[in-house]
């Protein structure tokens, strides 16, 4: 599982120059394909003062030097950049393909790799796929105590500063979306628009949710909804051939 205390650390750094600053955007792009490979992409926008101190700091996870340390076999940094874009902001790209969707988690573990959080893939007694994705449990602080950092975020939740602020995850997958938390599905593809202010508020639990369906799984559910459909017929016409229905 991600290591709370060192993310959710700098994370506090986040919202502190927050207060003083009106930029910052994070945007992912999660593909699964059939064989558990697929692609993880990254998108962070920020102001320049914002992203300095960051780097001045060391707790800033999202460098080539740490994202290339934490990557475990089997996957691959395609891309990575650290760009001005204008005069005041500079925009951070990540591009990973991985082998199976396991290793992106155990790289967040390993490197302390922002925003990723902790997975849970398990199959229902119908053979779907539950996928759970946490961000962040509930009861957690930014700095794995109580303290100061409370203050200071219950001062930005009561001010409003973060009211703006979300984070945007996008998952594609290979399989049927059969409902899902997320806040749009087009297709097999979910996305999940999260306010700034759950990730940071102790009180809040923070979970994608999704039940996926392979193609294979839709004919087998149907064909056991047949049977039993057919058993219940069966029964009610031999209780009425026996004069008992």
């Amino acid at each position: 599982m991600i290591h709370n205390k060192r993310v959710w650390g700098w994370m506090l750094m986040l919202l502190f120059f927050f207060l003083f600053s009106s930029c910052l955007e994070y945007d992912e792009d999660l593909v699964l394909n059939k064989d558990g490979s697929g692609s993880l992409k990254q998108v962070l926008r920020m102001e320049n003062h914002f992203h300095d101190n960051l780097l001045k700091s060391g707790k800033f996870p999202m460098t080539q030097e740490v994202i290339e340390r934490s990557l475990p076999p089997g996957s691959k940094l395609l891309d990575f950049s650290d760009l001005p874009m204008g005069e005041q902001h500079r925009v951070i790209t990540v591009d990973i393909r991985f082998e199976d969707l396991k290793t992106v988690f155990e790289m967040a573990e390993k490197g302390k790799a922002n925003f990723i959080g902790d997975l849970k893939w398990e199959k229902d007694f119908l053979g779907r796929i539950k996928y759970r994705r946490i961000l962040k449990k509930k009861g957690e602080t930014v700095l794995g105590g109580k303290g100061s950092s409370d203050g200071i975020i219950k001062y930005g939740m009561d001010k409003g500063f973060l009211n703006n602020y979300t984070m945007n995850y996008n998952f594609t997958s290979p399989y049927r979306v059969v409902r899902s938390n997320g806040k749009k599905v087009e297709g097999q593809k979910i996305t999940w628009v999260v306010p700034l202010a759950d990730l940071l508020d102790t009180k809040q639990e923070v979970v994608l949710t999704a039940l996926l369906e392979k193609p294979a799984n839709v004919v087998l559910i149907g064909a056991i909804y047949g049977l039993v459909i057919l058993g219940v017929f069966s029964v009610i016409y031999f209780l009425i051939k026996k004069g008992r229905y």
